[in-house]
């Protein structure tokens, strides 16, 4: 529920209307694409498999109330289109994938009502959908204006049901902006908000249960500064402020949120991977490097705790001998208290990807990830007072296109594999 949604995408721009043209790292699935034995093992509960196979699909989200409650959307090749899907688990049980409409890069939260929203992009508009109280989705409705193109849609929901979401349209002139838009509880969407021109190519947004919004945002080509705006619950936006100035090869933000609306933010720049911090209502403060190594490989993923205590986990490189593989290291900051060394999670046979982080109310850390040498979804889970878990194998066989949702004591993991089917399950957290 609330907690965070990162989009990291580096990608050319979607056509107006909504027939196939998909980008290199779209592309890049279709050959990873093998057949796959979605079979995941305890921990995690039996894979619930959502959608029939396809030609392609794309886009996984994944959301979880602190009741359990959980809803999904992803984007599925049909015919020459792409048509957003969902599905939501309200007891227990796994409804069937249904169409809500044509487009790309869904995203999905629920409440702890038990209301989920999806948005999505429709090439040229951001669209929405809400379940209903009978069980259906409500048509699709238009909460941007129309522009040449939009991508990147985030949302969020906190735990009064009010949501947020955030993405970037380019406008009938071709000038790109964040916008903005929020639905209070039982209310309509606002117009949308212009919350900073440009285009970043991955942001992050958070809120807390108490309503406090915060988003971050960079590109990652170039001399990309990392910039960021936050809202209090009630309150209005703050200017985009930078929180690093340009440098090369910096970009990556990530963003979390603490109870109080204190905030962590984590980036790459070049060879480095850097935090820091802004109290609530306060400044931010200045950048500090966590790791530095010519080995850094990969953007950062983070995640905070209600009370306070911070993860940043990352991937760099090592030689094995024959060739390069990809390691995950992770660093840990208790409330109150200095960042831990970093320190690797996994082996150097291991060729680590995708990483997707959450929390618990309680304090653990969930992570996953995709060992692609051994074709293996992946998850570690620390509590507050333990160190990382032995690792679970959630599905197996050649998985790519995932996601992470945590709240309450339990979580929830998408992927598409080989066949391009939506797959979820779930993982009981201590504490």
């Amino acid at each position: 529920m609330y907690g965070m949604k990162t989009t990291k995408l580096n990608q050319s721009q979607f056509a107006n209307a909504l027939p196939i043209q998909r980008t290199s790292s779209f592309t890049a699935l279709i050959l990873l694409a093998f057949c796959v034995s979605a079979l995941a093992a305890p921990p995690w509960s039996p894979p619930a498999t959502l959608s029939k196979a396809a030609v392609n699909a794309e886009s996984p989200s994944v959301a979880i109330s602190d009741g359990g409650a959980s809803a999904a959307a992803w984007a599925r090749q049909q015919g020459s289109s792409f048509l957003v899907q969902a599905s939501v688990n309200l007891n227990g049980t796994w409804t069937r994938g249904v169409n809500l409409a044509g487009g790309f890069e869904p995203a999905v939260a629920i409440d702890n009502s038990g209301v989920a929203t999806t948005i999505w992009s429709g090439g040229n508009v951001v669209q929405s959908s809400t379940l209903l109280a009978n069980g259906s989705w409500s048509p699709p409705l238009a909460i941007s204006a129309v522009g040449t193109l939009v991508r990147d849609p985030n949302i969020v929901v906190d735990a009064a049901g009010n949501v947020t979401a955030l993405w970037v349209r380019y406008d009938t002139n071709g000038a790109a902006g964040v916008e903005t838009a929020t639905r209070p509880v039982g209310g309509n969407w606002s117009t949308p908000l212009l919350l900073s021109a440009g285009a970043p190519d991955e942001f992050s947004l958070v809120v807390n249960a108490a309503g406090d919004v915060a988003a971050i945002w960079s590109s990652f080509v170039g001399n990309a500064a990392v910039v960021s705006s936050d809202r209090p619950f009630g309150g209005t936006w703050s200017a985009p402020y930078s929180v690093a100035p340009p440098a090369y090869r910096q970009g990556g933000a990530t963003i979390g949120i603490d109870a109080n609306g204190n905030l962590t933010a984590a980036w790459r720049t070049y060879t480095q991977i850097r935090v820091a911090d802004k109290p609530a209502g306060g400044n931010w403060g200045a950048p500090v490097t966590l790791y530095t190594s010519n080995s850094v490989s990969d953007l950062p993923v983070m995640a905070k705790t209600a009370s306070g205590d911070d993860m940043v986990a990352f991937v760099t490189y090592v030689f094995n001998g024959s060739g390069y593989n990809y390691q995950i290291r992770t660093s840990v900051r208790p409330a109150g208290a200095a960042w831990g060394a970093s320190v690797l999670l996994t082996g150097k046979n291991e060729y680590d990807s995708q990483l997707h982080a959450g929390t618990t109310p309680g304090g653990s850390f969930v992570l996953t990830w995709v060992d692609s040498n051994r074709l293996n979804f992946k998850s570690s889970t620390r509590t507050a007072t333990t160190a990382w878990s032995p690792f679970a194998v959630i599905a197996n066989g050649g998985n790519f296109g995932t996601d992470l949702g945590v709240a309450g004591n339990k979580a929830v993991a998408i992927w598409l594999g080989g066949s391009f089917q939506a797959t979820v399950s779930t993982l009981s957290v201590s504490p």
